[in-house]
């Protein structure tokens, strides 16, 4: 990780050159939080709960949080692993070989998720 200037985070210049346009502001937030949480802390990956999603980025509302998360993951942007009960644990995608194709699994336990909060 010495390429990466101190005291920062880099975000892929594809994502913000072919991708920024296609997403939303709240998924753009979410992306930028998982970078920092991540690489930004020279880690692969970690565990984000949605009231740490909530307070870092001020959004009120899971539902806005998951729909975004959602949103990142058929971008192909992040992979989320949900841990029985337990916090999901997120990391970047930099290099797909395959085109993008919506992430069924992620979707249907989000949208699980959401509906457990109601």
């Amino acid at each position: 990780m010495s390429q990466f200037i101190a005291n920062s985070f880099q975000v892929p210049n594809a994502v913000v050159d072919e991708l920024m346009a296609k997403m939303s502001a709240n998924a753009l937030r979410c992306y930028l939080l998982i970078t920092r949480k991540t690489t930004g802390w020279g880690k692969n990956s970690d565990k984000i709960s949605a009231s740490q999603f909530m307070n870092y980025l001020g959004i009120r509302d899971r539902r806005t949080i998951y729909t975004a998360l959602t949103e990142l993951a058929n971008l192909g942007l992040i992979n989320a692993i949900k841990n029985n009960g337990g916090i999901t644990e997120y990391s970047l995608v930099f290099e797909s070989s395959e085109p993008v194709t919506k992430n069924v699994t992620l979707q249907k336990t989000l949208l699980k998720t959401i509906l457990q909060k109601k």
